[in-house]
């Protein structure tokens, strides 16, 4: 009796003593993770070092990490990290979708010994995880609930099983790093976002000094341009050229993109448009030969669309060329005439020739080069502000100079959608005959 006795204390105490074991274990593997990652890291670094941790902890052959990502389609799942324990790997394991499914629907951890016989769900004939991996532990990361990524281990080191305790010790782990992973993510878009509001501040500084800072002053003509960012900065510019002769050159386009690259491709555009123009006497010429340059600098991978006209104030004539921009609108008289382009936008192809095209200018005669954030602002039901609404306006005002003629059009384009934040560069310039 006193033996049986004696014999259950020891086997208590062995008990205890493996217990005790395993919670200094335990807290040793979190004191380590601790140590080793914070928020302030890069998120690729974190996932490293809690990977690192967790195949040494459970001592397994193999992991990954995988974090969700919503802009991934199907999944939605990233790959972010993976880990192999060098001398037995072989080859790269995979989760199966099915048995990843499991996990993001339960939200709670997968521990497979034997793929024969422990699966949780049944998976297609053709499936053939043995050839993969012979034993696995899954475990969710969660934050307040929300599952942000998996974790998972293959094959423990020397064919052990992984045991109930490994997926606590997994559990505690991936308990700590999810918070840390979630923070650190959202620090990075942080700084991702202030990085991108500094550009934004950068390009929309470099465009509005690539803005005409005065309006020219030619007899018998009245014009007014201007330039509304959009809360990206988008791609527009105008310009006013003078030129020999008095005559007038006007420089309206829209390049690709938006930000500190759309507005450098302006800078350089204005650049090459001010050389050119003063060797040529044709627009059309002119937009060829920066179309060539334009081709060569950006190899094909930035173009713009762009309106270049030249007016004689002497002659009234108005010779113009148009590479694929919005065209502008002629009002003379009672008639509306569009100023349509010929030719494809700018930079795509470096053998296109722009063509010159005529017109002359009578009294009162009105014409407007807008951006197509104009036509394109729409109101609460996604109507957009469209093209004759502004030949309306046209009409209606075309007694009044291009400063009020503007004012009206934009009135207008504020009653009918947000114009203060633009998803578009809101642009026009007005001439007006007289």
């Amino acid at each position: 009796y006193y033996n049986d006795k004696n014999y259950m204390k020891i086997e208590n105490l062995k008990l205890e003593n493996q217990k005790l074991k395993r919670r200094v274990h335990e807290l040793t593997i979190l004191n380590e993770l601790a140590r080793l990652i914070n928020s302030t890291m890069p998120v690729e670094k974190i996932l490293n070092r809690v990977l690192s941790v967790a195949l040494k902890a459970v001592r397994a052959e193999q992991g990954y990490i995988a974090i969700l990502d919503e802009k991934i389609p199907d999944t939605g799942f990233k790959t972010m990290i993976r880990m192999a324990e060098q001398t037995n790997f072989r080859v790269n394991y995979r989760l199966n979708e099915i048995l990843t499914g499991w996990i993001i629907k339960n939200k709670k951890p997968l521990r497979i010994n034997s793929i024969e016989n422990e699966l949780p769900v049944s998976l297609p004939q053709d499936t053939h995880l043995t050839h993969q991996f012979k034993s696995l532990l899954g475990l969710p990361l969660l934050v307040q609930g929300k599952l942000i990524g998996i974790l998972t281990l293959f094959n423990k080191l020397n064919g052990e099983l992984f045991t109930s305790e490994d997926e606590q010790l997994l559990n505690v782990l991936g308990a700590q790093s999810a918070q840390v992973i979630m923070n650190a993510r959202l620090a990075e878009k942080e700084r991702a976002l202030l990085k991108l509001e500094e550009e934004i501040k950068v390009a929309r500084e470099i465009q509005n000094k690539l803005l005409p800072s005065s309006v020219p002053h030619i007899e018998n003509l009245q014009i007014f341009g201007i330039s509304e960012p959009a809360k990206a900065v988008g791609g527009d510019f105008f310009d006013y050229l003078h030129l020999p002769d008095n005559r007038l050159g006007i420089l309206f386009g829209d390049v690709s993109g938006k930000g500190i690259s759309a507005a450098l491709l302006m800078s350089n555009l204005l650049a090459m448009f001010k050389t050119q123009a003063m060797l040529t006497i044709s627009p059309g010429e002119c937009m060829t030969r920066v179309n060539k340059i334009l081709c060569h600098f950006t190899e094909g991978s930035r173009f713009a669309s762009l309106f270049y006209g030249i007016i004689d104030p002497r002659s009234k004539n108005f010779v113009y060329s148009n590479a694929g921009h919005p065209p502008p609108i002629w009002l003379s008289g009672s008639e509306i005439k569009y100023l349509t382009p010929d030719e494809t936008f700018m930079g795509i192809m470096d053998h296109v020739q722009y063509v010159d095209k005529f017109i002359n200018l009578e009294k009162n005669d009105v014409i407007c080069i807008y951006s197509d954030g104009i036509l394109e602002t729409k109101n609460n039901t996604g109507e957009q502000f469209g093209c004759k609404r502004v030949v309306n306006l046209l009409k209606k005002y075309k007694k009044q100079n291009p400063k009020i003629i503007w004012d009206k059009i934009y009135q207008a384009l504020s009653k009918h959608g947000n114009v203060d934040q633009p998803n578009d560069d809101i642009s026009a310039v007005i001439i007006k005959q007289l």
